[in-house]
């Protein structure tokens, strides 16, 4: 059995909490707002204004975007899209992959509006929560979570 790392068992409380946030029924997570004209020839441009349910889950995610994770690359690979498009590989997502999938999401959401709300529209956001909330809960899948990332880490270094 190993010994597990307080803080990752804080943070996984804390996304899983968020659960049932955006698992609430009618849940406004955020709205596109549309181009104005201010005056003339001086324009805003859409945006998307998010609502206290969005600030709720980003704080719930803080501990799990990470400056160390070049998140605009991994977006690109095979394992991102699969992540992202099919339920059954988040539903098996190890701690790392959850922080890649947030990272990219929330560092995405600065440079593509929207990236966010597209998230939670799609229900990646609540999948990813579930995940948490099943690791957070079940000692045994963490461990072997946990086991599946540092033998991802040692075939890198072994390249």
């Amino acid at each position: 059995m190993t010994t597990i790392d307080p803080v990752l068992r804080a943070n996984l409380a804390r996304l899983a909490a968020s659960l049932a946030i955006l698992e609430t029924e009618g849940l406004v997570f955020g709205e596109w707002v549309g181009s104005t004209q201010r005056e003339p020839g001086v324009w805003t441009m859409p945006y998307v204004r998010y609502g206290d349910a969005a600030d709720a889950f980003t704080s719930a995610a803080v501990g799990w975007v990470r400056p160390d994770i070049n998140w605009g690359t991994w977006a690109q690979t095979d394992e991102a899209r699969e992540l992202e498009s099919d339920p059954s590989r988040i539903a098996a997502a190890t701690p790392e992959q959850i922080a890649r999938i947030l990272t990219t999401v929330i560092r995405g959401d600065r440079f593509n509006e929207g990236n966010l709300l597209h998230a939670f529209e799609t229900g990646l956001l609540a999948r990813v929560a579930r995940r948490a909330a099943t690791l957070a809960s079940d000692a045994p899948a963490l461990e072997e979570a946990l086991a599946a990332d540092a033998a991802s880490k040692r075939r890198i270094l072994d390249d």
